[in-house]
């Protein structure tokens, strides 16, 4: 045995250049890959060897295996590495190339959206403004008035869309003052308005098709922080035939046309506050049961990736019982063939350790096998509170209409 381990001592400062000659930024990976096997080789190398010469020509043929072994390894993973970047790069292309095409009209109808509350709020609190034109921006131009924002009373000019090249110019965003100023004016109304639409040249012929009608409308929004967090918002128009505009999106088209306040009607609509109410309750669970749809599908893929998890974390507990277990017959023989007091207690320490790893890892897999983790738990517990998280809803306002 002390022979033995001149031995070692003499050739191992070259085994570990002739063995580990890190060549690329993967040496990890290789080493976890390729540890265990290499471990066993070395031992048997150790239990095999008899002179210097023998432990050189047994590392460089180690050598020569690892190398080709290393080689395929590195290969396989450029390959993998190589056609997941090239999965991504298609769907992350095919992502931005529909961004492209979306985004414009997106931003286009956002603005022009900003603009008419905007504007709507100038009118109604008789702000005085007016329209221009700024480097091909469309501008508003407000006066002075006691009922603008501070920063705004004695007037501003304010772009519309982006002023990236016009520096010393607000632009026009949800966020902006006048915005949330018009937003706050809206709601101290109570939620209560009587307006005339006129219907534009792009209105849907479902409009068309109640010219002269009145009804009432009312606007939700649905906040859902489920597996999705987002909000939507849901409007609902009832005319007073009792007939709910449909389809749902053309009563939020219907929000978007031009309208006017109107003085009270002559005669009381003949569809109540209570029947609005009753189509809204109405819509709203038809409207969850198409959310609770996508988020069952949800909660079973989250279920799925918990059982992966359990299954993955059970592979990885009894790959290590069966190398402690390895670990524990090489302990036992070492220990068989130990000389000495000392040399035998040491050895029997290293089965005691063994035997105790073992017993740690068979009572982690006995936990694993009872679903008995705390990660998983943890996970569990969230994906059934997302599940069954119920939606928020908000009234956002209640108005009378008429179609002209």
């Amino acid at each position: 045995m002390s022979t033995k381990l001149d031995l070692f001592g003499k050739v191992f400062d070259a085994s570990d250049v002739v063995l580990q000659t890190p060549r690329s930024d993967a040496s990890e990976e290789l080493a976890s890959a390729l540890g265990t096997d290499f471990e066993n080789q070395l031992r048997r190398i150790w239990d095999r060897a008899r002179s210097v010469h023998e432990v050189e020509e047994e590392l460089r043929r180690l050598r020569d295996n690892m190398e080709h072994r290393r080689e395929e390894l590195e290969r396989v993973r450029r390959r993998t590495v190589g056609l997941i970047e090239s999965g991504i790069d298609d769907a992350v292309r095919d992502v931005f190339q529909r961004i492209e095409s979306d985004m414009p009209k997106a931003l286009a109808t956002l603005d022009a959206d900003l603009e008419r509350v905007v504007t709507g709020f100038l009118e109604g609190a008789r702000i005085p403004w007016g329209e221009g034109e700024r480097d091909r921006r469309r501008m508003l131009h407000i006066g002075a008035h006691q009922a603008l924002p501070a920063p705004f009373q004695g007037g501003a000019s304010i772009a519309l869309g982006a002023s990236r090249s016009l520096d010393d110019v607000d632009s026009l965003h949800l966020a902006h003052p006048l915005v949330q100023a018009a937003v706050a004016e809206a709601r101290t109304n109570g939620g209560g308005y009587r307006v005339r639409f006129e219907l534009g040249p792009g209105a849907p012929q479902a409009l068309h098709r109640h010219r002269a009608s009145r009804g009432r409308l009312a606007l939700t929004r649905l906040a859902y922080r489920g597996f999705e967090r987002e909000d939507r918002l849901r409007a609902t128009a009832v005319f007073e035939d009792a007939q709910v505009l449909r389809p749902a999106e053309a009563a939020l088209e219907l929000l978007r046309q031009p309208c006017t306040d109107i003085p009270p009607f002559d005669t009381s609509l003949a569809v109540t506050e209570a029947h609005l109410d009753e189509v809204v309750d109405e819509e709203l669970f038809f409207e969850q049961g198409r959310v609770a749809d996508t988020e069952q599908a949800n909660f079973e893929t989250a279920m799925a990736q918990l059982d992966r998890y359990l299954a993955d974390r059970a592979l990885v507990l009894r790959r290590s019982r069966e190398r402690q277990r390895t670990r524990l017959k090489n302990a036992e023989r070492a220990r068989s063939r130990a000389n000495g007091a000392e040399q035998r207690a040491k050895a029997d320490d290293r089965v005691r350790e063994t035997e105790r790893s073992i017993d740690r890892l068979e009572a982690e897999l006995d936990a694993l096998a009872q679903q008995d983790d705390g990660a998983y738990e943890r996970a569990k517990v969230r994906a059934y509170e997302r599940r069954y998280h119920a939606p928020r809803s908000e009234r956002l306002l209640t108005v009378e209409f008429v179609i002209a």
